[in-house]
């Protein structure tokens, strides 16, 4: 999707001696520093579903939230609820081009296809084992929380993440 959108343009303005950025909405950059920096899932779903309401639901944005939410979700064991969430990112995530937004969403999709198909394969094997009529002992092991970061393609994002990071507050892990 390209046209005169928050991904476009610049941010910052050149008259104010501010650095140039493409107008990424600060919420963006923020989510992608909360989500690369301290894989705070959580607080990246709230500053994307923000940015998700102000554009108009636009499916890019909730593609990322769905991945977000997923990686939330298989870091808390819940691999049902990620699976279905990495499906539906995937869905709307693979109809925009290689680079959208700054972002490489070719990487995204395959990082995300990888982890679906890993926490697929085990919930068919759970459920062959028995899923909830099995003692837990006698399941397979849930496949470990493996994050991944969003590769930024746009230099000037990437250097709109890194003084955002810069700019978060130390806090311990997301708690969940």
């Amino acid at each position: 999707m390209t046209g005169e959108k928050r991904g476009e343009g610049f941010h910052g303005g050149g008259d104010a001696g501010g650095a140039q950025h493409p107008a990424y909405d600060e919420k963006y950059a923020r989510y992608i520093a909360l989500f690369n920096f301290r894989q705070a899932y959580y607080e990246c779903h709230d500053e994307m579903e923000e940015l998700w309401l102000e554009e108009g639901r636009d499916p890019f944005w909730q593609g990322l939230l769905q991945a977000t939410v997923a990686l939330h979700h298989w870091r808390g064991g819940n691999v049902s609820g990620a699976v279905k969430l990495f499906r539906g990112a995937i869905g709307k995530l693979s109809r925009y081009p290689a680079i959208e937004r700054g972002l490489n969403v070719a990487d995204l999709l395959e990082k995300s296809e990888r982890a679906m198909r890993t926490l697929s394969a085990w919930l068919a094997d759970w459920r062959t084992a028995g899923g909830d009529t099995t003692k837990p002992g006698e399941l397979p092991a849930a496949p470990p929380f493996e994050p991944f970061a969003l590769t930024v393609a746009d230099p000037r994002l990437a250097d709109l993440v890194s003084e955002t990071e810069a700019r978060l507050p130390n806090t311990e892990e997301e708690s969940y």
